[in-house]
């Protein structure tokens, strides 16, 4: 029986030297572990974190580049409202110069028929032909300048935006 009583004592002295060394090991794991998660943690924050402004930063863009499709369609719309009314001026003058000359050209027919003389016809005939000449230089000289500044006034909306859409795009994504 010695024997056994021997054995149970060796296996007792060298079972805790190796209870003890994986005790260690387990705590050892335990702490690594417990460091690990701790840093797969912290880095997540932080990733979610950054994501977190990354989307924050795409949705101020968008909403910022709807705004700018929103300005851009007002500034179509402005332009096309100023347009309008610059055609409506130009026809409205197209109008009144087409009644001068109906009025003109009556008055002409009237001092025409009045001549007395060949002579006299081809003088009245050459003076209506002179006054015709320099009222159609003077109603398109006005017409072109109606229309050049009804253009320019037109396009100013939309070149104002697209200023702004420019320097807008322009600014780096991430701010």
């Amino acid at each position: 029986m010695a024997t056994a009583t021997t054995a149970k004592k060796t296996t007792r002295k060298t079972a805790k030297p190796r209870t003890t060394t994986a005790r260690k090991a387990a705590d050892t794991v335990e702490k690594t572990v417990g460091a690990a998660e701790s840093a797969v943690k912290a880095g997540a924050g932080a990733v979610s974190e950054k994501v977190g402004q990354a989307l924050g930063s795409a949705r101020e863009r968008i909403s910022e580049i709807s705004s700018l499709n929103r300005e851009g369609l007002d500034a179509f719309v402005a332009s096309g409202t100023v347009w309008q009314k610059g055609v409506q001026a130009v026809n409205a003058e197209i109008g009144a110069i087409s009644r001068r000359n109906l009025e003109d050209s009556m008055a002409a027919f009237k001092s025409l028929s009045t001549a007395k003389s060949p002579i006299e016809l081809f003088e009245l005939q050459s003076d209506l032909l002179r006054t015709g000449w320099d009222n159609m230089i003077a109603d398109r000289n006005r017409l072109s300048e109606m229309v050049s500044e009804y253009t320019k006034d037109a396009v100013e909306p939309i070149n104002t935006q697209v200023k702004k859409t420019v320097e807008q795009i322009s600014q780096p994504f991430a701010r």
